[in-house]
């Protein structure tokens, strides 16, 4: 009973998640929620606050029967206790606009780019989420305040980005004829427009520097979200201390390459042989087939099946990814051909 009790309440965490978030549904898998954007206003997120409060105080309550069970139970609830303090202490939703430009902006582009979608599938969604684009966007500018200022110049990056991703989407996905979805499209380039000049006349204007969370925060985060115990004076140390022996360690590396030297010398002279850029992404990929090549053959680990892609950031990414990130695959059994 405690099992299927857990499992209700597992299902239910999903279901709201789902929910509140669609698009981070669809990078999941789940087709079912393409059509949709969120809507992050501070009325909806009290009532999301509100339920994982309730879900949280039932899975505390609920009497399980095996170490395993606690494990998953105390994972979900660190789980809900981040998401919670993200929305009540940090409130993105009221002080970040990229928070609300990368919602929107990947919620098209993982529609875009995923090929476990029917190309039909993907046209009809991508224009829902292209049409809800205007009303999303009023709704932030009726929510963000008190933005801080590199906050809002980094929204201004992606919005100039989200303009290009836009204004890209009709030489993937658009079909010839199809008028609803080009109006769609015209009218989510004038809503990301009016943002950016939102941003720029009204948010900017206003943005104060103020944008670290403090460390009562961060000590929150570094344990319900990352399991250590550590707080952030202790990791200071530690990193301080692993510093110098690292530094140490290259300094006397760099002696035995070139006594001449010192380690950042060396560095900036590697740093100098790289490829192109026309040719970064293709020479990026060839190493990374090597590593990949090298772990196979001396079995160091099992490694995941599936195709690892190396693709240049959309640009609308660029200002939140200064080297690279890995995207995951869709899970296995979500996929449809």
């Amino acid at each position: 009973m405690a099992k299927n009790g857990f499992s209700d309440l597992l299902n239910s965490y999903l279901d709201l998640r789902w929910h509140f978030d669609p698009v981070d549904a669809s990078a999941a898998g789940l087709r079912e929620h393409d059509e949709r954007l969120g809507t992050f206003s501070t009325q909806e997120v009290s009532e999301y606050v509100a339920a994982l409060r309730a879900i949280a105080n039932a899975l505390e309550s609920l009497p399980l029967d095996t170490l395993d069970d606690e494990v998953d139970r105390t994972a979900l609830l660190n789980e809900i206790r981040v998401t919670i303090h993200q929305f009540v202490t940090e409130q993105p939703h009221v002080k970040n606009p990229a928070f609300w430009l990368s919602h929107l902006l990947e919620g098209v582009y993982l529609l875009l780019v995923r090929p476990d979608r029917a190309r039909d599938s993907r046209i009809a969604a991508v224009r829902r989420r292209l049409e809800a684009i205007p009303a999303f966007l009023e709704t932030a500018k009726a929510t963000l305040i008190r933005c801080p200022r590199v906050f809002a110049e980094t929204a201004m990056d992606i919005a100039n980005g989200g303009l290009v991703l836009l204004e890209q989407v009709p030489l993937q996905l658009r079909m010839d004829g199809d008028e609803e979805f080009d109006a769609a499209r015209a009218d989510a380039l004038a809503a990301l427009r009016s943002f950016s000049d939102h941003l720029s006349d009204n948010l900017l204007p206003a943005a104060d520097g103020g944008f670290a969370v403090g460390e009562e925060a961060f000590n929150f985060r570094l344990h319900f979200q990352h399991a250590l115990r550590n707080n952030a004076s202790e990791l200071w140390r530690y990193g301080a201390t692993l510093a110098e022996e690292v530094s140490a360690q290259l300094e006397e590396l760099a002696r035995q390459l070139d006594g001449r030297a010192g380690w950042q010398d060396l560095v900036e002279q590697l740093r100098e042989a790289h490829p192109d850029a026309e040719g970064l992404v293709s020479a990026y990929a060839e190493e990374m087939m090597r590593a990949r090549r090298f772990v196979e053959e001396r079995g160091l680990t099992a490694i995941p099946s599936g195709k690892l892609e190396v693709v240049e950031p959309p640009p609308f990414l660029e200002p939140l990814i200064p080297f690279a990130a890995y995207q995951t695959q869709t899970p296995a059994g979500s996929l449809q051909s």
